[in-house]
Formats: C-alpha cells, structure tokens, sequence
C-alpha cells in the first residue's frame, strides 16, 4: 500500500466526546464547510496514525482528530506524539482543541461555551515531547488572536 501523504492545513481541531458525538464537522451546517477527505490514517516514527478528517471552512484547510479513548497497544504518549507529528508536517499553526472535562458542572448550562485564558496541567508527564526527552513547555499554550475570534464568534451566536 502506498503511503498517504498529508494534506497541507494551517489549522487542526482535536475533539473530544462533543466532537464525538458530533459527527463534526459533518453535521455544521455552514454552506462554507466541506469535508475533503476522511478516515485518513498516516504512518508516523511513532506507528500508524488515528483516523484524521480533512475539511474546508472558505479556503482554510482544517485537519480534525478525536483524541477519545485509547486505541489497544498504543500508549497515550505515542498517540500524542502520533498527532502532533502528523500536525507538524502538516504545517498547521494553530490548533484548537475541545474538551468537556470538567463539564459535569451544576452551574453551566447545556450548549454553555468557555473559552479558557490559562490552563493547569497537573499531570506530571514527561512523555509528549515529540523527540521523548522532556514534557512540552507551552508559555504562550493559547493563542490570543484565536481565543479573541471564538469569543466574538460565540457572542454571535
């Protein structure tokens, strides 16, 4: 079989049980959203990559994974180191990532959105780095112009 090639994108989209349950982005119902290509699997230094789907929103090209769950034999740090490797050759410069840990929240309310300023990783791993030497340091881990445009895309709706 010969190897896939990535898709070039700007931008990825790691989901999670929303994205899941979702079908995203199949089901938004923006004229301006096309899927190109799904269940695309890639060969990484790490194994065989998760099934990534290539979409368009306008011209921007968007790659989206779904990061639920663990694949049998493979370690969650290759599964990262897998997703962020494909990412990389991709030349994707921002990503957004979607997580409803934390959701189960008496005070938020269905459909509620946060866009988050900071985050804490109290996780204590040293296994996401793509070479496997140290943990990632993020200093700048949101980006500003992105988090402002999903706030003012939220407001509107």
């Amino acid at each position: 079989m010969a190897e896939m090639m990535i898709p070039k994108a700007d931008y990825a989209v790691v989901g999670g049980s929303g994205t899941l349950s979702s079908n995203f982005p199949a089901n938004v119902p923006d004229a301006d959203v096309k899927i190109v290509a799904e269940n695309l699997y890639f060969d990484t230094p790490y194994g065989k990559s998760p099934a990534f789907r290539h979409f368009t929103v306008g011209d921007k090209h968007v790659l989206t994974v779904r990061m639920h769950g663990w694949r049998s034999g493979v370690t969650r740090a290759d599964a990262s180191r897998q997703v962020f490797w494909v990412f990389r050759e991709a030349g994707v410069k921002r990503i957004i990532s979607e997580g409803g840990v934390g959701t189960v929240n008496k005070l938020l309310d269905i459909r509620d959105f946060m866009v988050p300023d900071d985050y804490l990783d109290m996780s204590m791993r040293k296994d996401v780095m793509l070479d496997g030497r140290y943990l990632l340091v993020m200093r700048d881990a949101l980006c500003p112009e992105l988090r402002q445009a999903l706030i003012e895309a939220t407001k509107k709706r």
